[in-house]
């Protein structure tokens, strides 16, 4: 019953908090939001990832993460600690929000008054996250795979400058300054992207820098089979049409630099990543 309690009270203030009617957001300033830690930060307009399917599966964005406007991803340099951080413009957006993930939420003690929940996992809901935080008036973020038995503390002084400024323009796009112990990862210093789409297609392009030129001729080799993989076994499209898409990059070398673009995505993989899931909720 206590517990009800407090995570009624939480409720409450979540919701004076966010001045009742309609929301702020934070714009195109999500990622002065993200952990500090950030080596690795994507931003994202959810309209894009609900009409393509196929990158929500990519990015394993929960349900309640595409109720907002905006959708910003970072990680560490290893890719362990991930934030995922969404951005909300209407009270209906955030009441959805706020009733899909209020189940499996237990209040924490506020920090710097931010409102802190620990996230119960669950299957079904696909929260495996650790913690969650209503960071500013329509904005809540959720951290996964922190260490376990250490107090959590919650970093929100925004992305490092340098990685900033590596940022592409868009409304989805992507930047690293990775750092990867494994070969030939570990010659990567930096990478960008950016995804342009259409009613039904989407194109990629971006480039790949490396510590020195030997390194970033095999680069498109690798790329292949690593997304290929990646496509299979996240995307839940088939081998053909991932071997399809990932056959469709042409790459650039220019010195230590590896220039990449792709062709169209085919509507078709959508429509197979849509059936795919629905089997695998049955």
């Amino acid at each position: 019953m206590r517990k009800t309690s407090r995570k009624t009270v939480s409720a409450v203030i979540a919701a004076l908090m966010l001045c009742c009617s309609e929301l702020t957001g934070v714009g195109a300033d999500g990622l002065s939001l993200l952990p500090s830690f950030s080596e690795i930060a994507v931003q994202a307009d959810t309209d894009i990832m609900k009409k393509h399917p196929l990158l929500l599966k990519l990015f394993n964005v929960p349900d309640w993460q595409c109720y907002g406007k905006k959708i910003y991803f970072s990680c560490d340099s290893t890719g362990r600690k991930t934030t995922v951080l969404s951005s909300f413009y209407r009270q209906k957006e955030w009441d959805m929000m706020w009733n899909s993930l209020s189940e499996h939420a237990v209040p924490m003690p506020a920090e710097r008054r931010i409102l802190l929940f620990r996230i119960k996992a669950s299957s079904q809901t696909r929260l495996d996250c650790q913690y969650a935080a209503i960071l500013a008036p329509g904005v809540m973020a959720k951290y996964s795979n922190f260490p376990s038995g250490t107090p959590f503390r919650c970093d929100y002084a925004g992305i490092p400058d340098e990685l900033r400024q590596r940022m592409p323009s868009g409304q989805f796009t992507a930047a690293g300054l990775p750092r990867i112990n494994k070969a030939p990862y570990e010659q990567i210093i930096f990478f960008c992207a950016a995804i342009s789409c259409t009613a039904e297609k989407m194109f990629l392009r971006g480039e790949i820098h490396f510590t020195d030129s030997t390194q970033s001729g095999e680069m498109p080799v690798i790329f292949k089979k690593s997304l290929t993989a990646l496509l299979i076994q996240r995307g839940g499209i088939s081998p053909e049409e991932a071997i399809m898409f990932a056959s469709s990059f042409t790459f650039r070398l220019q010195k230590n630099k590896l220039f990449f673009e792709t062709g169209e995505l085919p509507a078709a993989m959508t429509t197979a990543t849509e059936h795919h899931e629905t089997e695998s909720t049955l």
